[in-house]
């Protein structure tokens, strides 16, 4: 019941961020790619043991995980091929 009530607030204030993040004309599917993409670059970094740039720069990765599906809802582009994709 609580986990239900914190998603959706989430999906709440994530749909006013998609709605924002869809005037871009992003397609979800390239910021999942621009996401990846960091993740890699996350991932060098932390290889090379800076930790504290490496959790910041995850931060920033994560988020872009949680605006793609926002994005998604927010222009009807909602698919089985983007969940997986995602």
């Amino acid at each position: 019941m609580v986990s239900t009530r914190f998603a959706d607030r989430v999906r709440t204030h994530m749909g006013f961020v998609g709605r924002i993040v869809a005037k871009t004309n992003l397609s979800p599917n390239a910021i999942t790619i621009i996401g990846l993409g960091l993740n890699v670059v996350v991932a060098a970094v932390i290889s090379t043991g800076n930790l504290l740039l490496g959790g910041a720069l995850l931060l920033v990765a994560g988020g872009f995980d949680v605006v793609d599906g926002a994005v998604a809802r927010a222009t009807n582009q909602v698919s089985r091929f983007g969940s997986f994709f995602d």
